[in-house]
């Protein structure tokens, strides 16, 4: 799976997930997910935000240091 098709599945299931809380009238849920994606009022557009993606680091030996 590329970067690119994780963030476009990322935003989808934000997008679908926000319908649905709404459809519902949870809009504390909403909003915590919306909080999540949206960063200081801007919401990331293609191209212009650089996303990280951090290694699964839970699979690090625990006796070995970082």
């Amino acid at each position: 799976m590329t970067k690119q098709t994780c963030i476009d599945e990322l935003i989808e299931t934000f997008k679908n997930r926000l319908e649905y809380l709404i459809h519902i009238d949870d809009y504390a849920s909403a909003d915590a997910i919306h909080s999540e994606f949206v960063v200081n009022g801007i919401e990331p557009k293609h191209g212009e935000y650089i996303w990280l993606f951090v290694p699964n680091l839970s699979r690090l030996n625990s006796n070995k240091s970082l």
